[in-house]
């Protein structure tokens, strides 16, 4: 692309893998390797004209993001994750405001877990407080996070799982008709992958599609879109790992996202390098996804999902 709208993979991983950002034996985390360094993914920006990547933060890496956007703010911008157990406390507000006052971080990701995903690792459900955020995030016991975040006036990324997307967009209406200035992004999109087998006959590649392939939106979609919310979507991202599409056999899911929210509120992601095959090869064949098969979308369009609205939606 030869325009002069900025090409942005609105969703990144880098690792801990650098000696001087390790002061303690805290800082460093040997079973958790999620994504490369940040110079392999610049190495693959590079190849491919991406001009920056939004990286995805989790808790005690902040200290390496940190770093890596003082060295490279115009190649990298960074959302961050505190844990919500802190929330909506004193002291998860401060985390959160440092975040973006201290960090510089150009967003909040929002990803309290499943209870049952919590006892998986370990932890007790009861520590997420009552009601559960993962269920009800809207409710009145953390209206002082999303009015925090909507004074801090960036967006806060929220994780969509199969296990919330018939719930999660009546919550966010709820929220947002208490915090009309809040910007929200949809975090993986409305499609997010079974991850159970799926039966030989049946086409239902994600939740949102019946068993003949028909796209069926979550209740709340068509009005969320209205709003000022953000959708992520990972075109190819399935392909080159042997599974289907989460987006359907045509790509149908992403057809009815554009349509439902048009190209200024659709964003194009990768998840590199946390991904099986973390090569050249798979993030060309992602990064050209939509360019060879979306023939609907005209050269303007394409500029906005793959670059110029995460720069809108995370003021890049």
């Amino acid at each position: 692309m030869s325009s002069s709208i900025k090409v942005v993979d609105s969703h990144s991983h880098i690792s801990q893998v650098e000696s001087q950002d390790i002061e303690t034996l805290d800082d460093y985390n040997q079973q958790f390797k999620y994504g490369m360094g940040y110079q392999d993914n610049l190495n693959l920006m590079d190849q491919l004209g991406i001009d920056m990547q939004v990286l995805h933060c989790s808790g005690y890496l902040g200290k390496y993001h940190k770093r890596v956007l003082k060295e490279y703010p115009d190649r990298f911008a960074a959302i961050g994750k505190i844990d919500e157990r802190l929330l909506p406390g004193e002291e998860g507000l401060e985390a959160l405001k440092a975040q973006v006052d201290e960090f510089g971080f150009h967003g909040i990701y929002y990803d309290p877990w499943h209870p049952e995903n919590a006892k998986a690792q370990g932890a007790d459900p009861a520590e997420w407080g009552s009601p559960h955020p993962f269920f009800h995030f809207d409710d009145k016991r953390f209206d002082p996070q999303w009015k925090l975040i909507e004074e801090l006036k960036v967006p806060v990324a929220i994780t969509v799982y199969n296990d919330n997307l018939e719930i999660i967009c009546p919550m966010l209406l709820n929220v947002i008709d208490k915090f009309p200035n809040i910007v929200i992004v949809l975090m993986h999109g409305l499609a997010p992958p079974l991850t159970a087998p799926i039966p030989p006959g049946n086409f239902t590649s994600s939740q949102i599609f019946d068993s003949k392939g028909n796209v069926q939106l979550p209740p709340g979609a068509i009005e969320i879109a209205k709003r000022n919310v953000y959708h992520e979507i990972m075109p190819g991202m399935d392909g080159l790992r042997s599974q289907p599409s989460r987006y359907g056999e045509n790509d149908q899911a992403i057809k009815v996202f554009y349509d439902t929210f048009g190209p200024d509120k659709l964003m194009w992601g990768s998840e590199f390098t946390s991904i099986q095959l973390p090569i050249l090869k798979q993030y060309k064949y992602q990064f050209d996804y939509m360019k060879e098969r979306c023939d609907y979308m005209t050269t303007s369009d394409l500029e906005m999902i793959m670059g110029g609205t995460a720069c809108k939606a995370y003021n890049l």
